[in-house]
């Protein structure tokens, strides 16, 4: 926010200082129309400043789900099951629910071992994470 008005200020400055060295009254109107565009585009920097941060985060988000997703389909194959669908729930950066699809028919015991992997990989309750 110091950035922003320290700029908004310089510009201002330099906008009046322009406007006092025209030699004539000739161009004012184009240099105004010009300075107007600029002080408009200034103006504008923090509302695209705060897009483009959530689009930022929003994309982390994603690249961040699809890692675990990558990591969670490897741990299963070396188990010895395939995933065909991962659902990820999280609070604040926190995962706190798994909806995993099997493609094959696993073992109860092969679910409870995997729920346990998860849980402590991930610190998620076991009851969290649902198998269909």
């Amino acid at each position: 926010m110091e950035d922003y008005l320290r700029n908004l200020a310089m510009y201002l400055i330099f906008d009046a200082f322009i406007g006092i060295i025209l030699p004539s009254d000739k161009y004012k109107k184009y240099i105004s129309l010009v300075s107007g565009f600029i002080l408009i585009l200034i103006m504008l920097t923090p509302i695209n400043n705060l897009f483009s941060n959530s689009f930022h985060k929003l994309n982390m988000m994603e690249v961040r789900n699809n890692a675990i997703k990558k990591q969670i389909e490897s741990i299963a194959q070396n188990v010895g099951f395939d995933i065909s669908h991962i659902q990820i729930f999280e609070d604040t950066n926190k995962i706190t629910q798994l909806k995993i699809k099997v493609r094959d028919e696993i073992s109860e015991k092969q679910v409870e071992d995997f729920r346990k992997t998860l849980g402590l990989l991930y610190d998620i309750d076991m009851q969290k994470i649902e198998f269909n």
